[in-house]
């Protein structure tokens, strides 16, 4: 199960014939709240997975720190993203009756950041260091 990001939170709700303040109406993951910056974090996190794999292959396949080099440079780039998401959080969209309607357009209605976007700051700062370090060592 992958992590909430974003929330959108009305000040007020009508279900199921009440009015209920405060709640959370809809969550959703990265590849909910984002068109293409989800698919850079996805290759992101891939790659990061991947390099072990590949500087473990014997024999050496002579790559040398180019790999490392890549995915931190990846990392920094997707740390980047995430931070101005965090600030500005994207303006996340539904269908009603085949209309998109943007939180943005609704009074009484916010996006909320949630766990994963943390989560994701911080994986992909620790992605950032881990790759800068073995390109150092290179």
């Amino acid at each position: 199960m992958v992590p909430d990001w974003y929330g959108v939170r009305a000040e007020e709700f009508f279900r199921d014939g009440e009015i209920v303040r405060g709640v959370e109406v809809d969550a959703r993951n990265a590849f909910g709240s984002f068109s293409w910056v989800d698919v850079g974090l996805l290759v992101t996190a891939i790659a990061a997975i991947a390099l072990p794999l590949v500087s473990a292959a014997r024999p050496p396949l002579g790559l040398g720190r180019a790999p490392a080099l890549v995915i931190a440079t990846m990392a920094i780039v997707a740390v980047g993203l995430i931070a101005f998401r965090l600030i500005d959080p994207p303006d996340l969209a539904r269908s009603f009756g085949g209309e998109p309607i943007r939180v943005s357009e609704v009074d009484g209605v916010e996006v909320i950041r949630k766990a994963g976007a943390w989560l994701g700051l911080a994986l992909s700062a620790v992605i950032a260091v881990a790759a800068g370090s073995l390109a150092r060592r290179g």
